[in-house]
């Protein structure tokens, strides 16, 4: 009986977790803020690496941790990476063949100054090579790096000026390559009419003839931002430059993608502008030909407060996008990935919840070997008040909770026919449990887990939207048997209830 019992929770855990699903925040010392700003990089087929980003909570300064996960998102190590005084933010990564090329920002201890700083690793992301050096002005960095053409790395970003009191002068954006071994191409440093904006790019690619296309915003002074696309010529020389100017949004392009077409495509967010009244959100497509010229525009998934940070096209060239997500300002702020056409139809869009006590949300997306994806950010550690880096991966249609993506009619949960909350996976095998809500209300909710002689031993508050998927880490002391799982709304009404079996 007991060779059956193990054959069968083998069998269990193979099927449960055949694609990885999980939701982690990385624990640290409470004297740490930290977050991620870069992807996951699969450095094998049992592990994974992310680059954390900390900053002192009781002093100046910042250091970099690389933090190691197996499959399971369980962590194997979690240690100092490159240099700990003159601390360096990674903004984004590359692989090429066996090696990796890391970009962002390397702090000066001398100058007390920003650096343009990129790097070049192996597979276990040990140094090959740096580079580091100035701007024009104070306040620079690398935000995307891209392997072009004869194994040259394209480089776009912001150099930008700023006060000692934090606030912005203006900034210039720029677009740089280097050859192989970190040598220097071209350097090409590109300035609007006007002197006073802050402009920037956040993303860059190269053609096939050579050609090079990058996109980001210029920003005014009075918070009006406008998309901002421009080409350069295989040299470096600028050919020309899009500023689209439409005075009801405040918009910004995050990506940019050369379509099967010849035409590009950029991707981006639209937004109300903060001294308008009512918010309102939009994911921003804009489609061009090469000569500049704009195609057409399209603002879909309206919403009250959706960021988009980052996306990724996949090879049916949809683009999966992620950010953060606030439905109204009665609730807090979570992650969010989203899927649409490259022709702006909506598929799916899901949001992730880690810790309601505040805002959480993602700044990077990158597809997982299995087809899935992983997502990283910031969310909080209960207690801990200072953020944490955090990780999800979920499957291809971006849920942690299977079957996520089926439409449910509201008729369908009222009746019983289907459930307001679907908790995966049941046994619970690793400690952890995920649970997808059908339903949304702004009140408060608490998932109470209750042994067989009625006691609380486990109690997760909760603000339901429809979507949402959260994760639960069940406490030391729920022990391998069989629980009562209740959902309950604010005057203590059952909403739902189910039987969990923990099997350790």
């Amino acid at each position: 009986m007991k060779a059956i019992s193990a054959i069968i929770l083998v069998l269990l855990k193979s099927f449960c977790f055949s694609q990885e699903y999980f939701n982690k925040v990385i624990p640290s010392s409470q004297y740490y803020v930290e977050g991620s700003s870069s992807q996951v990089l699969e450095l094998n087929d049992s592990t994974i690496a992310i680059i954390i980003n900390a900053e002192y909570r009781d002093k100046p300064g910042q250091l970099n941790k690389l933090c190691l996960l197996n499959s399971e998102g369980n962590l194997i190590s979690l240690n100092s990476y490159l240099d700990s005084i003159n601390y360096v933010n990674v903004f984004d990564v590359i692989r090429n063949r066996d090696n990796y090329f890391l970009a962002g920002l390397k702090y000066n201890s001398v100058t007390k100054l920003n650096d343009f700083w990129i790097s070049k690793t192996n597979r276990v992301l040990d140094t090959i090579w740096t580079k580091h050096f100035r701007g024009i002005y104070n306040r620079c960095k690398i935000s995307k790096i891209y392997y072009g053409n004869d194994n040259k790395l394209i480089l776009a970003g912001t150099d930008n000026n700023v006060r000692v009191t934090g606030t912005f002068i203006n900034g210039r954006s720029f677009i740089f390559s280097l050859d192989s071994v970190g040598n220097f191409e071209f350097y090409t440093r590109i300035q609007g009419q006007d002197t006073v904006n802050q402009e920037g790019y956040f993303d860059v690619l190269q053609v096939k003839n050579g050609s090079i296309y990058a996109c980001g915003t210029s920003a005014k002074f009075n918070l009006d931002q406008e998309p901002l696309i421009v080409k350069l010529s295989p040299d470096g020389k600028l050919v020309w430059r899009k500023q689209i100017v439409e005075p009801k949004y405040n918009e910004v392009l995050n990506n940019i993608y050369y379509q099967d077409d010849g035409t590009l495509l950029c991707v981006g967010g639209s937004f109300n502008g903060l001294n308008n009244g009512v918010q309102f959100t939009y994911i921003l497509l804009e489609s061009l030909d090469t000569l500049g010229n704009l195609l057409w525009t399209k603002r879909i998934v309206k919403g009250y407060k959706t960021y988009l940070y980052n996306t990724i096209q996949d090879s049916k060239s949809d683009i999966i996008c992620t950010g953060s997500f606030q439905a109204s300002p009665t609730y807090i702020q979570d992650g969010w990935i989203a899927k649409i056409t490259s022709n702006g139809d909506s598929l799916w869009s899901r949001v992730i919840n880690h810790d309601d006590s505040t805002s959480e949300g993602f700044s990077h997306i990158s597809q997982a070997s299995d087809g899935g994806y992983y997502l990283t950010g910031y969310s909080w550690v209960p207690g801990d008040n200072s953020s944490k880096a955090w990780i999800v991966k979920t499957d291809s249609f971006g849920c942690v909770v299977p079957g996520c993506e089926k439409v449910v009619r509201v008729e369908d949960i009222k009746n019983g026919k289907e459930k307001a909350f679907v908790m995966f996976p049941n046994p619970v095998v690793s400690k952890k449990f995920f649970f997808l809500s059908r339903i949304g209300s702004g009140e408060t909710y608490q998932l109470k887990i209750f042994n067989l002689q009625g006691e609380v031993i486990q109690t997760y508050n909760f603000r339901p939207h429809v979507g949402t998927q959260d994760e639960v880490d069940l406490n030391a002391s729920v022990a391998s048997g069989l629980y009562i799982v209740n959902i309950i709304n604010e005057i203590g009404k059952v909403i739902a209830s189910e039987k969990m079996e923990v099997v350790n």
